[in-house]
């Protein structure tokens, strides 16, 4: 009878490969939402900012303004 010893350990190797993978794809799909949730509080700081910066505009003098300010 052959030993399949090699074998499984082969088997064994790309099991755990295949699972180191999967755990840094899984800790890289993580950070990337982390970065996104941080760039939109960002976002969402700066438009409150805005918002409380001209309250009394209407949407088309923002616009305007922005344009201005772009100038």
């Amino acid at each position: 009878m052959t030993s399949s010893k090699p074998t499984t350990l082969k088997l064994n190797l790309r099991r755990m490969l295949m699972r180191n993978i999967e755990t840094k794809s899984a800790a890289m799909r993580e950070k990337k939402f982390a970065i996104k949730c941080e760039k939109i509080k960002i976002d969402l700081a700066a438009l409150a900012e805005l918002n409380n910066e001209y309250p009394i505009l209407s949407h088309e003098d923002r616009q305007v303004l922005d344009e201005l300010n772009l100038e």
